[in-house]
């Protein structure tokens, strides 16, 4: 028999609060608040539709504060690069429309496991990152 563990309660004001505020400082001091976000939206207990839609909608809600943060701070020396990557946003949406018509057929349990097994890649990138480069 396989255990699994009872649903839980999506997280509270206070959490989302916590995790939110951790998400702005990691993404302030290392560039990665999102893998906050998904652990966050993974424990809604949503479809896998409703989980990429939100965090599609986190990450564009955030991009016009961090655009007028990085053209603050560092003025005309971003527009270039802003451009450059802003070229390749027909191509990521592309892609993510595949991705998600994909994901579609993937059961709640497994996008979870999924996503679950790429934070730890990321996670232990950034740590073989730090002892080989520090």
């Amino acid at each position: 028999q396989q255990w699994r563990p009872e649903h839980r309660r999506p997280p509270g004001p206070v959490l989302t609060a916590i995790m939110g505020s951790c998400s702005g400082v990691l993404a302030g001091l290392i560039g990665m608040g999102g893998p906050l976000l998904v652990l966050w939206v993974m424990a809604q207990g949503w479809e896998p539709k409703t989980q990429r839609s939100a965090l599609w909608l986190l990450i564009l809600a955030a991009m016009p504060p961090q655009i007028a943060l990085m053209l603050w701070r560092f003025g005309g020396e971003v527009l270039s690069p802003m451009l450059i990557g802003s070229s390749a946003i027909p191509l990521v949406v592309l892609t993510s429309w595949f991705a998600g018509r994909w994901a579609d057929r993937w059961s709640a349990e497994r996008l979870r496991i999924t996503m679950r097994l790429f934070l730890l890649v990321v996670a232990l990138r950034l740590v073989l990152e730090l002892f080989t480069k520090g």
